[in-house]
């Protein structure tokens, strides 16, 4: 081992037994585990108190941990700790690209390394051949060049404070120092961590790093360009700078190729540098404020669909911001689009001049999976022919995006009448709206005699035995994706003003609808029980002061509730935003008490003790814990 390469202090392993594990990220701390830590971040507490003749304890920090030895008995395979064990000191270590974890039994040991990829583990080595042990231990101070342990351009800007903040150097060696975690994504798979960066005048900067596989991901840099090429696009999320975009070093998979643990590598670390930030849709201050900012996120998918042929294909809770502020370099020397969206708060004011300001009340984040199609003289053709992959967060994505293939129910005798009508506005409604958008376009929505939602269902395509229509990502499928984010926010809003002695059952029945559905290749959707547990379950699953949007909700499930792609001419792109923008509109001008929120606060605000069963009327749905 080179001088150079050899670590300023050396790792010593430490009994978890005999230690006391601070800062863990997970409720869980596994104790048949030892645990390998810079000497110096190991801090003496001397015996217990109450027992003097107990070993010394010592006191070490989860993030300090830089490799873990699971210890189990001979008939424990220890794999799924050993994963556990892998993303946890990951999703605690931003700076560390990889790690090695070793499992151990009497009989054998075996060594396992994970990254962004994935995890690979070595064949089992018995005692007897101890040359892999070494080599273990070696490659904690000195990794192979193609395994890097730690990015040298993250580094904790304190271990003492908290929360830990984090330095990060950017583009031209320019370093942020003081950033505060803001999101940690799982540790496999993109990776993605999100810091949020205060610098002495107040500006605000959010910086974020991620794993992508650029075969199969559009850079989210060269998209949001694409959005913002001839003007800043209001309710978008601004690209101020890219930093290094060098590829992380060749990584081992968990499926070898040809036998080799090797390849090369498919996944290189990205950091932007956001001029845009906000607060969680969840922290929204009223319900008449996370409605309006929807309403704004809906425009802005609206003309990013029309205007910019742009698809998101990630819609979830995760990738809508409330309450957006933008950084003064984002603007400076900048102009809005020339036809910016028109945002709610224009349409309640009755103007909709162009002062140049971002009028809108959200921002939509997060664009990793975001394509651009372009057109043709007959149809829309993607630029990147991957519309048909699954794409998105499971429990936000829409229906017929979880199954992988049009949805169709031959078993439901009324097929044709599951198409709603588009929604008609009356009286002052109908004046803002015309007044903002034109009476032209209200008109040309809505329907004929002989359309219902623009089409004519008696034209149904209807597919023959054991056809399976492919899966194409288009418009309505965010807009769908976004509705189940609203109806999802709407569930869990927690009003300022609480109300006591209230029975769970139903919120939970529908809780587990989102949380335990899941892609499954048999078309099952859990979601599909929305439609059976009808009105009257909806308004029990509701706080009750948020009752009075029963009928909102309801008519939102039975918008989305059919399948378009079954139309025969299908209606326009865009008719499905419009039926969305029309209810919205007449719910947010309709209401008189906006219902405080307590921000950061949902519901629910404790969880039971048991197990619980929760009847979905269908199949019984066993209770899990849930973080938020």
């Amino acid at each position: 081992m080179a001088q150079e390469d050899r670590p300023a202090h050396p790792y010593i392993f430490i009994n978890q037994d005999e230690c006391v594990l601070t800062h863990h990220p997970h409720d869980s701390q596994p104790r048949k585990n030892i645990i390998a830590v810079p000497g110096p971040k190991v801090r003496y507490l001397g015996p217990p108190v109450e027992n003097p003749k107990q070993h010394d304890k010592l006191e070490v920090r989860f993030d300090d941990v830089v490799s873990v030895v699971n210890c189990e008995p001979p008939n424990v395979n220890g794999l799924e700790d050993v994963a556990e064990h892998s993303r946890h000191l990951l999703s605690s270590r931003p700076d560390m690209v990889g790690t090695y974890v070793l499992w151990a039994c009497t009989r054998c040991y075996q060594i396992v390394w994970s990254d962004a990829s994935g995890m690979v583990a070595s064949p089992r080595y018995k005692w007897t051949r101890l040359p892999p042990l070494a080599a273990y231990i070696s490659s904690l101070y000195a990794p192979p060049k193609n395994h890097v342990l730690f990015d040298a351009s993250i580094a904790r800007t304190n271990t003492n404070a908290e929360p830990v903040s984090w330095t990060i150097i950017g583009s031209n060696t320019k370093t942020y120092v003081g950033c505060q975690p803001l999101f940690a994504g799982p540790a496999w798979g993109s990776r993605t961590n999100k810091w949020v960066h205060h610098n002495t005048s107040g500006r605000v900067m959010v910086i974020k790093d991620k794993f992508s596989i650029t075969a199969r991901h559009k850079p989210e840099e060269g998209l949001l360009r694409y959005i913002h090429r001839r003007g800043i696009h209001p309710g978008v999320v601004r690209l101020l700078f890219t930093g290094d975009q060098a590829p992380s070093p060749p990584l081992m998979t968990a499926q070898p190729a040809n036998g080799s643990s090797l390849r090369v590598p498919e996944r290189a670390r990205t950091r932007l540098f956001m001029g845009s930030h906000g607060s969680p849709i969840s922290e929204a201050r009223s319900v008449k404020d996370m409605l309006m900012a929807f309403y704004d996120i809906l425009e802005v998918l609206r003309s990013l669909s029309l205007e910019m042929n742009v698809l998101h294909r990630n819609i979830s809770i995760s990738s809508i911001v409330i309450y957006p502020e933008h950084h003064p370099e984002a603007m400076e020397g900048e102009r809005l689009v020339e036809c910016p969206p028109i945002f709610i708060s224009q349409i309640l004011e009755k103007d909709k001049t162009n002062d140049g300001k971002d009028k809108a009340a959200g921002l939509l984040i997060d664009f990793d999976l975001g394509i651009q199609l372009m057109h043709d003289s007959t149809h829309i053709v993607p630029v990147n022919r991957d519309r048909t992959q699954r794409t998105g967060t499971v429990m936000f994505m829409s229906r017929s995006g979880s199954k992988g293939a049009v949805r169709w129910y031959s078993h439901l005798p009324y097929r044709t009448t599951l198409y709603r009508p588009m929604p008609t506005l009356e009286g002052e409604v109908r004046e803002l709206y015309e007044l903002a958008y034109g009476s032209e376009m209200y008109n040309h929505y809505c329907d004929t005699p002989e359309t219902t939602h623009g089409a004519r269902p008696k034209n149904l395509r209807i597919p023959g035995e054991g056809e399976k229509l492919p899966f194409v990502h288009k418009p309505h499928h965010d807009v769908e994706s976004l509705c189940w984010v609203m109806i999802y926010t709407l569930f869990h809003a927690q009003p300022l003003e609480r109300t006591e002695g209230l029975n769970l059952t139903p919120f939970w029945n529908v809780h587990h609808l989102f949380h335990d559905h899941e892609i499954r290749y048999d078309g099952m959707e859990l979601r599909d029980y929305f439609w059976k547990l009808g009105m009257t379950a909806i308004s029990d699953s509701l706080d009750p002061k948020l009752e009075s949007f029963t009928d909102f909700i309801w008519d939102v499930l039975r918008q989305i509730g059919p399948e378009y792609d079954l139309l025969y001419p299908p209606p326009p792109p865009e008719h499905l935003h419009e039926a969305i923008r029309r209810m919205l509109l007449k719910a947010i001008y309709e209401m008189e008490d906006p219902i405080a929120l307590d921000p950061g606060k949902s519901r629910p605000l404790s969880y039971p003790d048991e197990e619980i069963v929760c009847n979905v009327g269908v199949e019984y749905i066993p209770f899990r814990r849930w973080e938020y």
